[in-house]
């Protein structure tokens, strides 16, 4: 019963690992928005678009286009900001992972010394540092612990061999750069022979699917958000008329592929005066497109969402992730409390026989002790009477 039990702990500790890490490395995620926050992109976003508000009420006033402006830069500042964190937070996990790689070899390096140490003489000891060692890999990846007939053991990870007897397969962090995407890739693999390994539980495999699913979900979003906004922003710009009747200007850069290039044009950043605020030649008092740009407020900007119903959703979601994660941390530490103590209570079981049975084997000692005395004196008198 105590073996099955070490093993179901063993399980549930892989899952736990996952839990735990899943729930850190969402919260920082979730910490990358900021929000709710003056300068998250939410009020950024809102007070763009006011500012185009504020420009449609006062078309022919300088100051208005270079709060627009500034309000522009701000945004761009805002998108550039959020994909620079993101990435932070790629990197951090890729060397957290690196790290835990190394963690992981280093045990399995230690266990393969103990099975030769097992082989040569086995020990409580040597057989005790090898079970403390498994518990202190199970959070790491899910394992398939085999106890062999001379006290080794065979450890697997979702059908791959890392070690037998003496032999260990150490595992390798892959880390691949896409240069047509400019992106990082996370894996695992066999050292040795370059086999894929693909764990599904422990904090291996929620530092893959983060890394390499969820936050790059995050920042292709954002990079959708941005480019889908500036192409908005320009078709409607670029058909306008400034106080100088000239048309055909970008507000935001020309080509931008994502969050982190997203910028005003170079002439707007140079020269507010060009600045539309007019759908007609030769009424710079109009305040018409300028209009229209502040409705973008409302308008659909992204997959049938206005740009700041697609970002609310964005963090919403992460939101909802944080909360999932917790409750799921938690609900699994409980479980792993629950099999510690169901353990503890049969292994305390065997202590108090332990214990009865040195209590007898004392008593019996006394006893026998009292008999050995008894003979000595009776001895002693009757060599005292010859």
């Amino acid at each position: 019963e105590n073996q099955f039990i070490d093993s179901q702990l063993r399980y549930e500790r892989q899952d736990l690992g996952k839990r735990e890490s899943d729930q850190i490395i969402l919260q920082q995620v979730e910490d990358v928005f900021g929000e709710p926050n003056n300068a998250g992109l939410s009020k950024v976003l809102t007070s763009f678009w006011n500012s185009w508000n504020a420009l449609s009420t006062n078309p022919e006033s300088l100051s208005a286009r270079n709060e627009v402006r500034s309000q522009g830069q701000s945004l761009s500042r805002t998108f550039q900001k959020l994909d620079t964190d993101f990435g932070n937070l790629q990197r951090n996990l890729r060397e957290e992972y690196q790290a835990k790689v190394d963690d992981v070899n280093r045990m399995l390096n230690q266990m393969g010394e103990l099975n030769r140490q097992i082989l040569r003489q086995p020990s409580g000891d040597l057989l005790d540092h090898r079970d403390a060692l498994i518990n202190e890999l199970s959070p790491m990846l899910e394992l398939d612990v085999r106890e062999n007939s001379n006290g080794t053991v065979t450890l697997a990870t979702n059908g791959t061999l890392l070690i037998s007897q003496g032999i260990v397969n150490n595992l390798s962090a892959d880390v691949t750069w896409d240069s047509s995407t400019s992106e990082y890739t996370l894996g695992l693999k066999l050292e040795n022979s370059q086999r894929s390994v693909n764990p599904q539980s422990g904090a291996l495999s929620s530092l893959l699917e983060r890394h390499n699913v969820t936050v790059k979900n995050v920042r292709d979003q954002l990079d959708g958000l941005a480019v889908n906004l500036a192409v908005r922003v320009n078709e409607i710009h670029k058909n306008g008329y400034n106080l100088d009747d000239v048309t055909d200007v970008n507000f935001f850069a020309e080509g931008i592929t994502g969050a982190h290039d997203f910028n005003i044009s170079t002439e707007i950043a140079n020269n507010a005066n060009l600045i539309a605020s007019s759908s007609d030649a030769g009424t710079p008092g109009s305040g018409t497109l300028a209009t229209l740009i502040a409705d973008m407020q409302y308008g659909e900007v992204m997959e049938g969402f206005s740009a700041n119903e697609f970002y609310s959703h964005l963090v919403s979601d992460i939101g909802k992730k944080v909360q999932e994660s917790e409750f799921l941390k938690t609900s699994q530490e409980k479980l792993v409390m629950n099999l510690k103590n169901q353990r503890d209570a049969i292994s305390g079981v065997s202590l108090d026989e332990e214990m009865t049975r040195l209590i007898e084997f004392e008593q019996a000692y006394q006893a026998a002790a009292k008999v050995i005395s008894t003979v000595s004196e009776i001895t002693d008198t009757i060599i005292n009477m010859v």
